[in-house]
């Protein structure tokens, strides 16, 4: 069987049929499926209802047997009730949920997870595998992650990346991590217990103001790419971000 991952940005290089033709006999990971048009989300649900597709340049239907593993960072069911996402395909794609909790309330994975980071961009560099040193372990392990695993991963390559010797140390990480995450003007309107939305939210509003506005930079960092980032603009109200975080000063769009 295979495992097929392919994140929203490479998965519009491919045509629906291409995607599910090549995952056939195995597990087709769908990432950030909240953030896919409604034209897609159709195609997506003829698909599940009919295990079907008729490849590029043929006129015949041919039967595909997939497993669909589908994930997302939004609240589907208010964005059912909005009417941004399909109720058909919702129910259609609910089958057997999981929810994650956010790595915040994880932290005995973070160990875990800089040790396969820094594995996993040691090779890709062509570098020995670093250690990490205890303090920058603690430091780690007591930031709150507020972009979750995303924000871990690129703040472990860009430690890896930095770094000239052979243990990664806390000064290899920005100074941020030391202190607590400021949220921006968003955080007095949350409620006790944030939604899902109101994190990415206030994160994106975070990121874009660290980044001083450059959308490529800010996507990058948040692991999307720049189009997503310019629609969750757009959905949460944020479409000045990049005006404000500049002072006031017009800025070229990146």
């Amino acid at each position: 069987h295979r495992d097929l991952h392919y994140p929203l940005r490479r998965q519009r290089q491919m045509c629906i049929r291409d995607r599910f033709k090549v995952a056939d006999g195995g597990t087709f990971f769908l990432d950030e499926v909240g953030n896919t048009s409604m034209a897609i989300q159709v195609k997506l649900l003829r698909v599940l209802e009919d295990r079907k597709i008729i490849p590029v340049g043929d006129t015949k239907p041919i039967s595909v047997d997939v497993r669909l593993i589908a994930a997302t960072n939004s609240d589907l069911e208010a964005d059912v009730k909005a009417g941004r996402f399909r109720a058909d395909l919702f129910y259609r794609l609910n089958v057997i949920p999981i929810q994650i909790p956010p790595l915040r309330e994880r932290a005995e994975d973070i160990r875990l997870l800089v040790d396969y980071f820094v594995s996993k961009f040691a090779e890709k560099t062509g570098t020995p595998v670093k250690r990490v040193s205890k303090e920058a372990l603690e430091i780690l392990t007591a930031y709150p992650w507020p972009g979750n695993v995303r924000e871990l991963e690129n703040m472990i390559e860009r430690a890896v990346l930095l770094n000239r010797g052979t243990t990664l140390e806390a000064v290899d990480f920005p100074e941020r991590l030391t202190k607590p995450v400021q949220m921006g003007p968003v955080q007095e309107a949350q409620p006790e217990t944030p939604t899902l939305e109101s994190i990415e939210k206030a994160y994106i509003h975070y990121i874009m103001s660290q980044t001083q506005g450059k959308k490529t930079r800010a996507a990058k960092i948040l692991g999307i790419d720049a189009s997503t980032l310019y629609r969750k603009l757009e959905r949460y109200n944020l479409k000045d971000e990049e005006s404000d975080t500049s002072g006031g000063r017009a800025k070229k769009r990146d």
